[in-house]
């Protein structure tokens, strides 16, 4: 399973964002129609997303084999249909709708595709969708040839990091070639976390006005602001040990901080465990500290469970939905995890990555450690037996 599928299961979907009120006044009618052959008396599941662009639920009950819906969208937007007994609505068809009305046609055997008239964001889609998913048809069939092979898994990630790269370079072509498209702003806010900082404010400073101001847009935004080179933001909170710790507090003692964000159902998270407890053992004399935040979805008694399986208890530990003033995750703009954030004793952030291998990371702790006189005096003894 390559990163990218590792990274989809362990995404946090419902990200809530303030979106201005311009964004809001400028609110216009949609209708969806449909007819569902098939599926008369069942009731179906609209998710769309408010303004925020979190996810809400519109039910209806299918009646002649018909439906509708109605309501006001700022601007184009994603969502999908699902029926109450189907557990994954992720997995069921997503497409676009534009303010005015929509044609959907659905049927019980065909319900994950469902076919679309009335929108031109959505044809957009649908052509991207098309060649997305015969780059991943291709891609399948060398990861099953490679793995009749008897290849490891993480070799043959290897073997087809460049096809996984041309999936997403697939979505930045569109991105380029209709910056005036809220499908841009969807598809780059998708990719944000797997194109370098630099690219992504490249990409966004390319959009039309209209489609920055989006709530997709506005995700891009606020995830740039807390990218390399901006500034830290600050909270505070009480650790598994219910010690209270305060992010400030311990920039202003001079700690070079590494934020985690992690969950113990997330399965490359755990992994990287030692990784990141090497890294600890080795600089934590000179002024380093890892702070693990966990996005929990079970219980307490997981969480601790993991930590103790893990042996992370050197990590400073904090669950997500509890830092003050509020979720450090969105602070952050966190999505998927494995997310690390690496801030400097100026609680400037000098390193951010979703999913290893984290290419540099070390360096770049090392450069905000030098500083400390034990580091300096540790790169002279080596040149000096050198």
């Amino acid at each position: 399973m390559s990163q990218r599928t590792w990274l989809y299961y362990c995404i946090c979907f419902a990200v809530n964002i303030g979106i201005s009120s311009n964004v809001i006044a400028q609110q216009k009618a949609y209708q969806i129609e449909g007819h569902a052959n098939g599926l008369n008396g069942k009731k179906l599941i609209l998710y769309i997303p408010d303004t925020t662009g979190v996810y809400q639920k519109d039910t209806c009950l299918i009646t002649n084999n018909r439906f509708a819906y109605s309501g006001k969208i700022p601007h184009s937007v994603l969502c999908f249909l699902k029926m109450p007994d189907d557990s994954n609505a992720l997995e069921s068809r997503q497409f676009f709708i534009d303010t005015g009305k929509a044609l959907v046609e659905i049927t019980k055997t065909y319900f994950e595709s469902p076919k679309i008239s009335g929108s031109k964001t959505d044809s957009l889609f649908q052509q991207y969708f098309i060649r997305k998913n015969n780059l991943n048809i291709e891609i399948k069939n060398k990861r099953n040839s490679l793995q009749e092979r008897g290849l490891s898994d993480s070799l043959i990630d290897s073997l087809l990091s460049q096809d996984y790269l041309s999936v997403m370079q697939l979505a930045m072509d569109v991105v380029k070639a209709n910056t005036n498209n809220v499908l841009s702003a969807y598809l780059l806010r998708y990719y944000m976390d797997d194109i370098n900082d630099v690219t992504l404010a490249s990409f966004f400073n390319s959009l039309d006005a209209t489609i920055k101001a989006t709530f997709y847009g506005k995700m891009i935004e606020k995830r740039i602001q807390v990218s390399s080179g901006g500034v830290a933001p600050l909270f505070d909170g009480f650790t598994i040990d219910n010690v209270y710790y305060s992010l400030e507090k311990n920039i202003k003692d001079g700690k070079v901080i590494l934020l985690m964000f992690w969950a113990s159902w997330c399965k490359p998270c755990r992994e990287e465990m030692p990784y990141f407890l090497n890294m600890l053992s080795k600089y934590s004399h000179n002024g380093f500290e890892i702070v693990a935040i966990a996005n929990e979805r079970s219980s307490i008694d997981t969480w601790k469970q993991a930590i103790e399986k893990d042996h992370s208890k050197p990590f400073i530990h904090l669950l997500q939905r509890t830092t003050i003033p509020k979720d450090a995750g969105e602070m952050y703009s966190v999505m998927p995890i494995p997310t690390i954030i690496l801030i400097d004793r100026k609680g400037i952030i000098k390193y951010r990555k979703t999913g290893g291998p984290y290419t540099g990371l070390e360096d770049i702790l090392l450069s905000c450690l030098i500083t400390n006189n034990k580091i300096v005096n540790q790169n002279h003894h080596k040149k000096a037996v050198n």
